[in-house]
């Protein structure tokens, strides 16, 4: 009787265990790499200024509008000629690089290595966004 029941209890135990279902998983494939990009980019600028001024003045001041002085009050004239000429030519060249690379192991189940996603994954640059 005994081995009976000890039977009957280890039967029991395996049919739940085969009732209850099995453990499984969802697997994907693995891919590695080390994805780069590199970013260049050249500006050129070239500026060219030219300007002239004249400035021409003309004064003469004298007392009661008499130029040549009114009892001993002398005239004042005064004039100025002044030019100026300004040129000014500027050059600019700017070549900029930068690259960023970093290795990734990818399921493929959108869970990327190092948290940082693929290139062109849909979540913007890295999955950062």
């Amino acid at each position: 009787m005994r081995k009976i029941i000890s039977y009957g209890a280890l039967i029991l135990t395996f049919l739940a265990i085969v009732a209850t279902g099995t453990a499984g998983a969802l697997l994907g494939g693995t891919a590695f790499g080390f994805p780069k990009m590199v970013q260049s980019g050249t500006t050129t600028a070239f500026n060219q200024d030219f300007a002239q001024a004249f400035n021409n003045e003309a004064v003469n001041v004298g007392l009661l509008g008499a130029s040549s002085g009114f009892g001993g009050f002398p005239g004042v004239s005064q004039s100025a000629v002044q030019g100026q000429t300004l040129r000014h030519v500027d050059f600019e060249q700017t070549t900029q690089t930068a690259s960023l690379a970093y290795p990734l192991v990818d399921t493929g189940l959108g869970f990327a290595g190092f948290g940082m996603g693929g290139f062109g994954s849909g979540f913007g640059f890295g999955g950062f966004c």
